[in-house]
C-alpha cells in the first residue's frame, strides 16, 4: 500500500527534518482526489507565509505486516 504524504517545511525549520501535514492511503486517494488536494491546500494555508516549501512523497507500506497488527495475539496459557 502507498501512503500518499505531503511534508512541508516552515521558515524555523529551514535546517531541520520536514513536517509532515498530511497523509492519506492510495485507496482513499483514488476515491476522493479531490479530497486530498482540499485537504493539502487546507494544511498549507494553515501555516500562513510561514511555510517556504512543501512536497508530496509516496511512502511503501507492505499491506501483509499491516494487517498483521490488527490481527488477534495468540498467547498460550494452562490453566492451574
Amino acid at each position: 500500500m502507498k501512503i500518499v504524504c505531503l511534508f512541508g517545511r516552515t521558515r524555523c525549520e529551514e535546517n531541520t527534518a520536514p513536517e509532515l501535514l498530511v497523509a492519506w492511503d492510495e485507496y482513499t486517494l483514488d476515491c476522493n482526489p479531490e479530497g486530498f488536494e482540499a485537504d493539502c491546500e487546507k494544511a498549507k494555508k494553515s501555516y500562513g507565509g510561514d511555510l517556504v516549501a512543501s512536497r508530496i512523497v509516496e511512502i511503501e507500506v507492505d499491506e501483509e505486516e499491516l494487517s498483521a497488527l490488527f490481527a488477534p495475539a495468540n498467547l498460550k496459557g494452562k490453566i492451574t
